[in-house]
Parts: C-alpha cells; structure tokens; sequence
C-alpha cells in the first residue's frame, strides 16, 4: 500500500531530469566558454537558451509509465525507447551528471 501512495508521478521524472540535463548543459558551455567577461556573458545567454530547450525537450521526449507500485521514465530515440529513470517510493533515481559526461564521450554526442 505504501508503494501505491508514494509511486512518484510523470512530473517527477521530469523535473529530476531537466536538474541533471541543466548541471549536464552548464558543465559542456563550461568547458567550452573561458573564463573573461565576454565568457560569461556568452555563459549566461547559453545557460538561458538551453534551459528552455531542455525543458521543450524533456516534455516531448520523455514519457513516464505508471504501474501503480513504481513508475519508469523512458526516452524515445528514434523508434527505440530507453528507461532513463526509475520511480519508487517517492524518490526518482536517474542518471547523475557524470554518467550522461561518459555517454556523450562514449557516443561521440
């Protein structure tokens, strides 16, 4: 019965993975952007417009299913579907930060 109450929602997923995405995003324009004024502007305009992308993104891509005792977040890629995060107990366990780093130098994304 506990499982049932505390299943974490859709919302959930995607507010635990747009956070990941973000710290994912600002680490890229990070390594990318020096460290002058000029940098942090250009950090800044990149930190805005990804954060709105990221969220586009996170709410067209990700679909969350409910099965009342635990609840799975996938990402549709092409016409795969991935789970990329996992809902029980009112807590969501995603990817952190540093294991979308490795993937993306892993895949060369």
């Amino acid at each position: 019965m506990a499982m049932v109450v505390t299943c974490p929602k859709a919302r959930d997923h995607k507010e635990v993975l747009k956070i990941v995405l973000r710290e994912v995003i600002e680490e890229k324009i990070d390594d990318v952007v020096s460290r002058d004024m000029l940098g942090s502007v250009v950090k800044l305009a990149g930190n805005m417009a990804m954060g709105s992308t990221s969220d586009y993104a996170i709410d067209r891509f990700i679909r969350v299913d409910d099965y009342f005792l635990f609840s799975v977040g996938r990402l549709r890629i092409g016409t795969t579907d991935r789970v990329v995060s996992i809902g029980v107990f009112n807590h969501v366990f995603a990817p952190d930060k540093d294991d979308i780093l490795n993937s993306v130098k892993r895949y060369g994304l």
